[in-house]
Order: C-alpha cells, then sequence, then structure tokens
C-alpha cells in the first residue's frame, strides 16, 4: 500500500508544481537529485567519507598471524635476531616443535600465495622464508593482510531523529566490511588451516554501527558513532594538498626517498651500515667511550672490558654476553686484542677477574669517519619501493617501505661483514626503510624515516667468561700496577676444610634431552656435566639449581674430589665417575642457584675458589 501510495504521489507531486514539486520531491528523498536529501546512497557517501578519514594502511588491515615462536621452531638465521621482514624471519618446522605439522602446512599455504618461500636443509627438513611481497602484504608482526584496510558502507536503515537549532539529524544503521578480500583467504583450504579468531571475523563482518548524520546543504557529516561524538572533519588544507601531490608512484616515492638519504648522510647514519660497537651498558667499562667522543686522528686505543662478578646472573640474551661474542668475533679476524684481567673487584663487587678486548689507534683511525659510534662497513641506495599509501584527506602523511641494497666501502668492510651474519642478511636480502611522507615547497618529501637493520644475536650458550683461579700463571700482556694485581684469594679457612678448595656452581635448570620441553607445572629432569680438573689442593663442590638436576661429575686423573654438596628447590641427583667414595651432602635451599659464591661460602664458611653460573646450564669446567 505504501509503495502504489508512492508511486501516484510522486506523479502527481511533479505535475502539479513544476519545478517546485521536483525540488520538494528531492529534498524529501522521494526521488534521487540532491546529495543532501535523505535517501541511502547520500548516506552512504557520508559514512564512506567518515570511514576513510579512519582507515590506515599497513597496520590496520585484517589479517591471519601464523603461530610461530623463533625460539621453538628453530628461528633465525646466524648471527640474526628473529623478525618479521625477508632479512630475519626464518623458520624450520619439524616433528619435534611441530608434531602436528599444523604450521608446516599454514606456512606452505602462504607459500603457494607468494608470501614466503622454502627450501630443504641438510637434514631433509623444510626451511621457510619471507619474501618482499609476503612483507609488503604484512604487518610488523608477521600478520599476513587478508583485506583492505578501506571499508565500505552499506545502509541498512535510516530515520530522521531530531531538528536542532534547524539542522536535522538522521540516525542511520550501516555496516562497513572492508573493500576487498583476498581471494585466498575465502577458499575452504583457508578456512581450515587457519580458524577463524573471533577478532578477525568481526573485522570481516563487522556489525552494524549507529551514527548520526547532520544534515547541510551540500550534503551530510557523521557527526557520531556508537554515541560518541567524532573526531572533527578532516582540513581543508589536508584536501588540497592530496590534490597538489596528484598521482603517487613508486618511482615518485623512491626518488623522494633517495633525496632524504643524501640530504641525511653527512650529520647521521641513516644511509651507512655501521659496525656499532658496544656501549656502556653492554660492557662493564670503555676507555674512551666512542659514543661519548667519537675517535680522531689522534684517538688511542680503545679498550672494552667485562668483568666475572660472582654476584652477576647473566642470563642468556644478557648484552655483556653478547659484546663478549661480538669482540671474540673481531678478535678471529686479527682486529682486536684480548687480556685476562686478574681483579678480585669490580667498583667494590667481588669478581673473578675479567676480560679486556683492545680496539688499536690503527683501527680507529681506519673508520674515523662515521658519527659517533658508527664505524662505517658501506653505503645504503634505495633499490625499490615495497609499499606506499596514497594521500588522502585521512591520511595526510602516508607511510612508506623500501628496500635497500648494500654497497661495501672497501675489502676490509667486506670481510667484516661477511664474518658477522647479519651484517650478511643485509648484503644478501636488503635492508628496510620506513617513514612517511609529506609534500613541502612543491616537492614530495620524506618527513620521517627509519632504517631497520637486523640486531647482533650470537649463540652464547656455549660461551664462558675467564674464571681467574688462585695457582694460576700471570697471563701474558695481563695490566698490572695500582690495585689491578694478581688475584690471591685464600681457599681455606681454619679447620676441617684448612686444605681443600670449594668451587661453586649454580644453574636456575639442566638441558633437556630427548625432546622433552618445560611447560607450566612440569618440572622435568635436566643434566649438567661437570668436568673436575688436577689442582694444587683436594676439591669440594657445591651445586645448586631451582629445577630438578642430575649432576654428573667426571673427576679427571690426579684430581681429588672428597665432598659433593647440594641445593636446590627440586630434587637433586648427583652421579660421579673417576672417583669412589666421595660422599653426597643435601643443604637447605635458599634461593642461591643465581648466586653461588655466597650460597658456598654460607654452607661450608669458607671462600669459593671458583664460582659460576648460568641459567641454563649444560656443561662446566672445574680447575682448569
Amino acid at each position: 500500500m505504501k509503495k502504489s501510495l508512492l508511486t501516484l504521489l510522486v506523479p502527481a507531486i511533479l505535475g502539479g508544481g513544476g519545478f517546485a514539486g521536483w525540488w520538494t520531491a528531492a529534498d524529501r528523498g522521494l526521488i534521487p537529485g540532491k546529495p543532501n536529501s535523505p535517501r541511502a546512497e547520500n548516506f552512504k557517501t557520508a559514512v564512506d567519507n567518515h570511514l576513510a578519514q579512519g582507515a590506515r594502511n599497513f597496520h590496520s588491515q585484517p589479517c591471519v598471524s601464523v603461530p610461530v615462536n623463533p625460539g621453538a621452531q628453530g628461528g633465525g638465521f646466524k648471527d640474526t635476531r628473529f623478525d618479521h621482514t625477508p632479512v630475519g624471519f626464518f623458520v624450520s618446522p619439524d616433528l619435534r616443535n611441530d608434531p602436528g605439522g599444523s604450521i608446516k602446512n599454514r606456512l606452505a599455504f602462504l607459500e603457494k600465495q607468494g608470501l614466503l618461500q622454502s627450501a630443504m636443509n641438510t637434514g631433509g627438513g623444510t626451511e621457510f622464508t619471507m619474501t618482499w611481497r609476503g612483507f609488503a602484504a604484512s604487518n610488523d608482526n608477521g600478520c599476513f593482510h587478508v583485506a583492505s584496510a578501506e571499508r565500505e558502507a552499506k545502509v541498512i536503515g535510516f530515520e530522521k531523529k531530531r531538528t536542532e537549532n534547524g539542522i536535522d539529524i538522521y540516525e542511520v544503521t550501516a555496516s562497513s566490511p572492508p573493500k576487498s578480500i583476498e581471494a585466498w583467504a575465502q577458499t575452504p583450504e583457508f578456512k581450515d588451516l587457519f580458524p577463524q579468531q573471533s577478532g578477525l571475523l568481526r573485522q570481516l563482518n563487522p556489525d552494524p554501527l549507529i551514527y548520526e548524520l547532520a544534515r547541510g546543504e551540500t550534503g551530510f557529516t557523521v557527526i557520531s558513532e556508537r554515541g560518541q561524538p567524532t573526531r572533527s572533519p578532516a582540513s581543508e588544507q589536508a584536501a588540497i594538498t592530496a590534490k597538489l601531490v596528484g598521482k603517487l608512484t613508486a618511482d615518485r616515492v623512491k626518488a623522494a626517498a633517495q633525496s632524504w638519504i643524501a640530504r641525511n648522510s653527512e650529520h647521521v647514519a641513516n644511509n651507512r651500515l655501521c659496525l656499532q660497537l658496544p656501549g656502556a651498558h653492554e660492557v662493564d667499562q670503555i676507555t674512551p667511550d666512542p659514543r661519548v667522543t667519537p675517535p680522531t686522528a689522534a684517538a688511542t686505543d680503545l679498550s672494552f672490558d667485562i668483568y666475572n662478578l660472582v654476584n652477576r646472573e647473566l642470563r642468556e640474551g644478557d648484552p655483556r654476553q653478547r659484546s663478549h661474542a661480538f669482540l671474540r668475533r673481531l678478535e678471529s679476524l686479527g682486529i682486536a686484542r684480548s687480556e685476562l684481567l686478574n681483579f678480585p673487584e669490580f667498583k667494590g663487587a667481588p669478581a673473578q677477574g675479567g676480560v679486556r678486548f683492545v680496539l688499536p689507534r690503527s683501527f680507529t683511525e681506519r673508520f674515523a669517519g662515521g658519527p659517533r659510534g658508527c664505524y662505517v662497513l658501506g653505503t645504503l641506495q634505495v633499490e625499490e619501493v615495497i609499499r606506499f599509501a596514497p594521500f588522502s584527506v585521512g591520511q595526510p602523511n602516508p607511510p612508506f617501505t623500501a628496500r635497500l641494497t648494500l654497497t661495501p666501502v672497501d675489502e676490509d668492510a667486506k670481510r667484516i661483514i661477511a664474518a658477522f651474519g647479519h651484517y650478511s642478511r643485509v648484503a644478501e636480502v636488503g635492508a628496510v626503510l620506513t617513514g612517511t611522507l609529506n609534500y613541502k615547497d612543491g616537492e614530495l618529501q620524506v618527513g620521517h624515516a627509519q632504517l631497520r637493520l637486523p640486531a647482533f644475536h650470537p649463540d652464547v650458550s656455549g660461551l664462558r667468561l675467564p674464571v681467574i683461579q688462585t695457582g694460576l700463571s700471570r697471563p701474558t700482556g695481563a695490566v698490572t700496577g695500582g690495585t689491578r694485581g694478581f688475584i690471591n684469594v685464600p681457599n681455606a679457612q681454619s679447620g676441617s676444610l684448612a686444605n681443600t678448595a670449594v668451587h661453586a656452581i649454580g644453574v636456575y635448570e639442566g638441558r633437556l634431552s630427548g625432546g622433552l620441553r618445560r611447560e607450566a607445572g612440569s618440572h622435568p629432569e635436566g643434566t649438567v656435566n661437570v668436568t673436575l680438573h688436577p689442582g694444587r689442593d683436594p676439591a669440594m663442590l657445591y651445586l645448586v639449581a631451582y629445577e630438578p638436576v642430575h649432576w654428573q661429575v667426571q673427576v679427571r686423573p690426579g684430581a681429588i674430589l672428597t665432598r659433593v654438596i647440594t641445593s636446590g628447590y627440586h630434587t637433586q641427583r648427583v652421579t660421579v665417575q673417576g672417583a669412589a667414595g666421595v660422599p653426597v651432602v643435601n643443604t637447605q635451599y635458599r634461593g642461591e642457584h643465581s648466586d653461588p659464591f655466597n650460597g658456598a661460602q654460607r654452607v661450608t664458611g669458607v671462600k669459593p675458589v671458583s664460582a659460576q653460573h648460568q641459567y641454563s646450564g649444560s656443561a662446566f669446567e672445574v680447575g682448569r
């Protein structure tokens, strides 16, 4: 009935009033023709404009991720910290870390879409790496986009709610799904491999929202969403800028990025691959600190000291461990030299010596042309623009991402790059440059940018700081003078331990075997091997751990082991080989797995000759 009445009414209005009749019908939304008439297409235009202001590329797009734990899935290239870029993404699922094969199947599916690529390793397993196409189609956290960031309004219903100060306010109900969804994300295989989470489903099929729109002379404007006032409409300047920029292309963005690098290269390290030496927070002492005083032609040798502090708990990934590995690598190249430091303390803290690495003046002069703390290895140039967003009213400073190539400065730099896996990745794959664009002084420019280089992430599981013990000969080149003398820690006091050397070892956990994994509420027994070498005095071992540990002690010929003392929150077990009848005593645990020196002194009343600690221990040498 309503439709037939409308059919009769419109011709009557048009016939009876001519232009006035048409205007009235259009104004009321009975027929199309006016952009501010209450019609679904006009409301859609207004909501679309509102949605465009809130759209953000790269990071806000609906996406799906693969549950990859780089530690558990064997991720990471040599010396390179795992990240979700083509430089650092490396996953090798196997039966141990992916028993059901679900992760491998998901990675293989993404490979079909060109987002990843695979290769066989020497053990017959499959290794997955990320392509630059995959990087362009993902955010910085490895979530692969399944739909566009732009959304399109679908008007479901509307009605006039009120009039305020002569302005009509309409309530519009509309949904806003993405404008486009990847075809592969709509296949049955995708739905089987990626059980869609509620969050992703809501993004792809969002619930309808209620908007309030104000009617103006030339159209409608969204003034509230979900009952909350919206942001002020985008400025006219942003719209003008979008028009002035014109059509944005990858070549234009590349030229702007290259220009930015050229302008900044004299002052900062943005276009340079730097040999970033350890900073003050990554070692115990630097003389002089290159980040404070840049090396010059008159520079002296640079020295880096790392002390084996008794009370220090060196967890895996500690910056001092990385610095130790980094400087050892330079020493293997003949660039640095090292010497043992026979100091009983450092800044009042008890120590078992330490190690000093020295970079000679010839090296500091050779690389003195870079910014502070940067020894230049090569220059970086923009090779291609991976992705960029266009200028729009809602995005006046759109983001971009580019791939850079590396050119070593000389043959010496090539040698250093080849020796460090994270630098080699940059040489092989390229580096990532991210930034934003603006339009200034009549040209396209880069506003802010950041060079993303992989972090040095060496394997430090077998790394040990040297332990200086009584009876060692003075190392060649050791520093002497002042308080820098040879350690002479008394290894016994009066009583039954007068001629016994106490050695302390502490771990949080031992190494697990057979594919076991430690999980919440689970406490499988780990293994720690301890080798006792011959020493001047008979030895006593103090072994402490939090988790259950089987301590396997091997006594070398000539070594004398008088007793083993254990302590642990969970059960500790000891097996001694190479000596018979060695008593094993268990003592009360007081959380001293991270402080074995004081733990041993508390139990025995004697200062230990040596103390070693690791978070996850597997093998220790004592008396060598």
